[in-house]
């Protein structure tokens, strides 16, 4: 008797985990198909990420271009000797 108890235990665990692990419980009808990928928020998050650093990285180019240029040509950059010159 009590190997038929384990038996019917062991029979509704296996058809309980078959049922929770099938496209069932996704909402999708018997013989439909399931596709993964990459979904699309995740598509423009990568996008917008790629463009913020691109648009950091330019900005810290100019910030550097700029700082070398004017220890080159400290004159271009003082405002009050423009003023005084003009």
């Amino acid at each position: 008797m009590l190997a038929t108890a384990e038996v019917t235990a062991a029979a509704n665990k296996g058809v309980a985990y078959a049922y929770s692990n099938s496209l069932i419980m996704q909402g999708v009808a018997p013989g439909g198909s399931v596709t993964y990928g990459l979904s699309a928020w995740r598509i423009w998050e990568i996008v917008l990420e790629i463009a913020l650093g691109l648009g950091l990285g330019a900005i810290v180019f100019f910030i550097v271009y700029r700082t070398l240029d004017e220890k080159k040509n400290p004159g271009k950059y003082n405002r009050k000797e423009r003023e005084k010159a003009e």
